[in-house]
């Protein structure tokens, strides 16, 4: 069972990707980058994003966490991203990519 957020948890979900591009990088490679954005009040960091790749049946393919490459996103920034994801069997139909972080102290 999982535990519920309280309101003074230190996580930020008003993370925003968008600008998003996926395509295949050879034969079991897919790339996503796009731009990420801090829609919170708050500066964030310790930031991971989560890409998930999907079949045409919804089934998923591929999943990865990454860190993000800036240490700290101010409130109301952004920034660039790319994520690989290894493939081994099927074809890309859609992505999703989340993002959460820590309010910075």
């Amino acid at each position: 069972a999982g535990v519920p957020l309280s309101a003074q948890a230190p996580y930020v979900f008003d993370l925003e990707a968008f600008d998003l591009r996926g395509a295949a990088e050879g034969l079991a490679t897919y790339k996503i980058s796009g731009q990420l954005r801090n829609n919170s009040l708050d500066d964030v960091e310790s930031i991971r994003l989560v890409a998930v790749a999907y079949d045409q049946e919804n089934q998923v393919l591929a999943q990865r966490q990454a860190e993000l490459a800036v240490t700290l996103l101010r409130c109301g920034s952004n920034t660039p991203f790319e994520i690989e994801l290894i493939i081994p069997n099927g074809s890309v139909d859609h992505y999703e990519v989340l993002a959460q972080g820590v309010k910075t102290q």
